[in-house]
């Protein structure tokens, strides 16, 4: 299976317990799978400017030339996408953000009805898995867990995938995330 890992964590040192976390994990994936990671802290990959050229001007293409045309090459590739981010201020870090708002040219900007509600359609008719996994150090109430997985299931809704995975990560779980992540 090619695998998509998004890293969400941020530079900041007080996030080393979930790199750790993620960093396991990783190894394990990349045991049994092709995996393109995506260090979204570390890489030249800017937010998205809403300019739409990806739908208009340049469809399927974003007019940024950074590392974000990597990652929307291995997107088109994935059998799965997988965000991983620990939680920052309530949600996902706003590198997990930038990744997703950078998936845009994904999309057409036609809208269709799916699943009862309109939605824009997929530009590719490949079709993935999309995960993410919170990273959790025993740092996240379980309300704000539900709140931040409602919220997942509404990108999942968008993203029109095969199947929508949704982990909390801590140090006890990983060979079982990582085991159900093979089952795929």
């Amino acid at each position: 299976m090619n695998i998509t890992l998004v890293d969400g964590v941020n530079k900041d040192s007080k996030w080393d317990k979930h790199r750790q976390s993620l960093s396991i994990l990783k190894e394990g994936l990349n045991r049994d799978h092709h995996v393109d990671y995506f260090p979204i802290a570390q890489m030249n990959m800017t937010h998205c400017q809403g300019c739409w050229d990806c739908w208009t001007k340049t469809p399927g293409i974003c007019r940024l030339k950074d590392d974000g045309v990597d990652y929307l090459k291995s997107l088109i590739r994935s059998d799965l996408l997988l965000f991983v981010s620990p939680v920052s201020a309530g949600f996902l870090t706003s590198e997990t953000k930038k990744a997703l708002d950078r998936f845009i040219p994904e999309a057409l900007p036609y809208i269709e009805i799916h699943k009862g509600e309109c939605h824009h359609k997929k530009r590719y008719s490949h079709t993935r898995s999309v995960g993410f996994v919170l990273l959790d150090q025993n740092d996240i109430d379980s309300e704000a867990r539900e709140i931040i997985f409602d919220t997942i299931d509404r990108i999942g809704l968008n993203m029109q995938p095969e199947s929508l995975l949704k982990f909390n990560l801590t140090s006890d779980n990983i060979e079982e995330i990582r085991n159900e992540i093979n089952s795929l």
